[in-house]
């Protein structure tokens, strides 16, 4: 009862601020907890709990335990939206007296863009020949036979996937609805799931901004679900199809994972460390992970998250196909404890609020010039948690800003006045 009643408190609060704001690009900033996370964690509870705990391999998971993760999680959203919230409301008092235009139409925009979408063909078909097109039917085992050997493949193809769809979305192209549509079926073949899911993120972010003025109600939250669920189940089956397990309960343990692991880190971490890390995982995560192996032989192959993981799984890790995420909730906790958690807490009001100064960006001006902006569609998609630029297992928030920034300025930018009195945008549908 305390986990609905605090998934019910998260989701009225948010949907209610619609009417005062426009909420959309909080609400799909965080759709994957709102809408996939939080429900997951409610099902997985009433699915597998019982009076004494939660079976969860060879750990007990305590529903006590549970409870306080799910609530936790739950005061992370509001943090976010009391930030969200603030950053709009600044954008409104203290308007920019000019914008920074990013030159669309430059030629080397479109050469970029043209680039990164014959790069992706490109090292799929790379790929895929390398394996004698055996797996175009089963794009997620080829992407677990190919892990091996194939990295710095997957990483370029989920670059230049990414970044071609983000390009095409703020590009005046003749046929880039088309060409959209044909990257994104593309990213099927890719088999990560995670390709498919960015470059849809961003299509709906660009609908919700520049055609809603940021503003959801009911019905298009609907119309999105709608749309939303089909693509979920066909990734998951996709990943899962040779599985005898239901596609169902499948998606409410793999969305789960993160939240599980967290919890058996919280439980029994005394019994697996001496003390906490005090950064060392974060410092990983963040820096070692940048640097290439031939310029640093001694590189530890555990190191940040895996650490955690092949402690507690270490046969998984040792197959050398991924290894099981403890979420940033689980490297906060394990350098700093309960101060780690209160520290993301702080970290999601900050990226809010600079969300919804951007946001008040986007869709508060009296020209409508913004509207092919790279730059600014760039950082708000990025402080919504979408990256085009992944170099696991660390945060990618810097480096996708630099990207941004860096290309920004390689097309032209420059700046335009912007007149005394905002108007909001109203929603063309």
């Amino acid at each position: 009862m305390i986990l609905i009643i605090a998934y019910v408190l998260v989701l009225a609060t948010v949907l209610l601020g619609s009417r005062r704001l426009p909420t959309g690009p909080f609400l799909l900033a965080n759709a994957y907890g709102l809408f996939l996370t939080l429900p997951c964690a409610l099902a997985y509870y009433l699915l597998y709990s019982n009076d004494f705990g939660i079976d969860y391999g060879n750990f007990v998971l305590q529903s006590p335990i549970y409870t306080w993760i799910f609530c936790f999680q739950a005061c992370v959203l509001f943090a976010g939206y009391a930030g969200y919230r603030s950053g709009f409301r600044y954008g409104v008092r203290h308007p920019p007296t000019s914008l920074v235009h990013v030159d669309n139409e430059a030629p080397s925009y479109k050469l970029i863009t043209l680039l990164m979408v014959i790069l992706a063909v490109g090292i799929l078909v790379n790929v895929h020949t390398a394996f004698g097109f055996a797996y175009i039917l089963e794009p997620r085992r080829l992407y677990e036979v190919s892990r091996e050997g194939f990295g710095t493949h997957y990483f370029a193809l989920g670059f230049s996937l990414r970044l071609a769809a983000l390009l095409l979305l703020m590009s005046n192209f003749r046929g880039k609805a088309l060409m959209l549509t044909g990257l994104l079926a593309l990213s099927v073949f890719t088999g990560a799931k995670v390709n498919t899911y960015v470059i849809t993120m961003f299509a709906v972010m660009h609908f919700i901004v520049f055609a809603r003025a940021g503003r959801v109600n009911g019905k298009l939250l609907i119309k999105l679900a709608l749309i939303a669920l089909p693509l979920v189940y066909l990734l998951i089956w996709l990943t899962f199809q040779d599985s005898e397990i239901n596609i169902l309960e499948l998606l409410v343990a793999y969305v789960n994972e993160p939240w599980n692991n967290f919890s058996l880190l919280v439980q029994s971490f005394d019994q697996h460390f001496r003390d906490f890390f005090l950064g060392t995982l974060t410092w990983e995560n963040n820096i070692i992970s940048r640097i290439p192996r031939p310029f640093f032989p001694e590189k530890p192959y555990l190191f940040g998250g895996f650490r955690l993981a092949n402690e507690y799984f270490p046969e998984t890790v040792a197959l050398g196909i991924g290894a099981p995420s403890f979420g940033s909730e689980g490297i906060a906790y394990a350098d700093w404890g309960v101060f780690g958690l209160l520290m993301l807490l702080s970290l999601k009001w900050l990226l809010s609020w600079v969300l919804g100064r951007f946001t008040c960006l986007m869709t508060y001006n009296q020209t409508g010039s913004i509207q092919g902006n790279f730059l600014y569609f760039g950082v708000l998609v990025i402080m919504a948690d979408m990256y085009f630029l992944t170099l696991p297992p660390s945060n990618n928030l810097v480096d996708n800003l630099f990207v941004v920034i860096g290309l920004s300025l390689l097309f032209g930018i420059r700046r335009k006045p912007m007149g005394s009195t905002l108007a909001l945008l109203s929603p063309s549908r």
